[in-house]
């Protein structure tokens, strides 16, 4: 991982999953246990592995190799607001928005983080979050055989024949 967090406040004593999700939410990281050990990986995108259907463990010769949904156009989310500290002026509560230009609706998707942030740093934060909602729209659930038990949780992968643009973390 790599930025520097500015200030963050963790209000109440919780677990370390309670305490680190702001973070993760607000610098695009995600955390996963692998061999034992906890890895911190940021988002970036790249691809991890291109798999084919072929190689896909399957439940029975009945049963799709992978199922793609597509959520539906109601539940996407065109607003996004963020509540959080200013760093760069007197540590006052502000508030950042990321608006879709193709959006009407009048309501936002609101969140809160105890984060010190300037206000470019929280405007990247919530435009990554509405891009990410675009992109979480499309989802694949796979199964891996053993022989692919290097892969895990938080790698990118695309499938042949999808096209060059389909990843799914």
């Amino acid at each position: 991982l790599f930025r520097s967090v500015r200030g963050y406040s963790v209000p109440t004593t919780e677990t370390g999953r309670v305490a680190l999700q702001p973070l993760m939410l607000g610098y695009g990281f995600d955390a996963h246990e692998r061999n034992g050990k906890l890895v911190f990986r940021t988002r970036n995108g790249r691809l991890d592995a291109e798999l084919d259907d072929d190689f896909l463990a399957r439940a029975s010769d009945e049963t799709a190799a992978k199922d793609v949904l597509r959520a539906p156009q109601s539940e996407l989310t065109g607003k996004v607001r963020l509540g959080f500290i200013e760093a760069d002026a007197d540590y006052g509560v502000r508030a950042s928005e990321a608006v879709w230009p193709d959006e009407r609706a009048t309501t936002a998707t609101k969140s809160d983080l105890n984060i010190a942030l300037t206000d470019g740093e929280a405007q990247k934060t919530v435009e990554r979050w509405l891009s990410e909602a675009r992109l979480e729209r499309d989802s694949v659930h796979f199964a891996l055989p053993l022989s692919m038990a290097h892969l895990g949780p938080g790698d990118v992968v695309s499938f042949r024949g999808m096209g060059s643009g389909a990843r799914y973390r």
